[in-house]
């Protein structure tokens, strides 16, 4: 599997209403005037396993919160 570089549990900029948003790590773009550059190295950020898709899972409707992904 894949790094991520960070999970929001509630992100209101991702959409309408609330999302649970994931951050993955690792590009090879390096885009101009990319606003997320410290996610460019594959190397860093967190491993993604079995137990992140858990605290995902369990996170999408946390306090009765329907969040979308």
């Amino acid at each position: 599997m894949s790094n991520y570089a960070d999970i929001k549990l509630n992100d209101f900029s991702a959409g309408d209403g609330v999302s649970l948003t994931v951050y993955f790590q690792g590009c090879d773009k390096h885009c101009k005037g990319c606003h997320n550059p410290e996610t460019w190295d594959f190397d860093k950020g967190h491993e993604f396993t079995d137990d992140t898709i858990l605290y995902i899972l369990e996170n999408m409707i946390a306090n009765g919160i329907y969040r979308n992904l």
